[in-house]
């Protein structure tokens, strides 16, 4: 999750990568985690978050339910092309070749 009310911290971009990178010594059922999910909150209906954003008059449309296909259903408090130039940046390191399986190495 990155917030914009800590823009230098480990809810940034910055660190994003570092996190989505580190392996889980002991994750859950002993197995090695190597995988992270990378997508845009959207606020769905009858939500806590719905409602906030409501009521802050921050709500677009209705949410697509889908968080991969690049839309916000709300105003974000962070600069929207600051947002997501670094989504897509997140998104291009992950899945740029060299740094997949420089990932995947690391976790031999």
């Amino acid at each position: 999750m990155i917030s914009p009310l800590f823009p230098d911290s480990f809810w940034s971009f910055k660190h994003a990568m570092w996190f989505i990178s580190k392996k889980a010594a002991e994750p859950p059922l002993g197995l090695i985690t190597v995988s992270a999910m990378v997508g845009l909150l959207n606020a769905p209906k009858h939500t806590r978050l719905y409602k906030r954003l409501e009521t802050e008059n921050r709500l677009l449309k209705e949410s697509s339910g889908n968080n991969t296909d690049l839309t916000l259903n709300f105003i974000p408090r962070m600069n929207y092309h600051e947002l997501m130039n670094g989504y897509n940046k997140i998104i291009h390191d992950i899945y740029t070749t060299k740094p997949y399986y420089r990932r995947i190495r690391r976790l031999l």
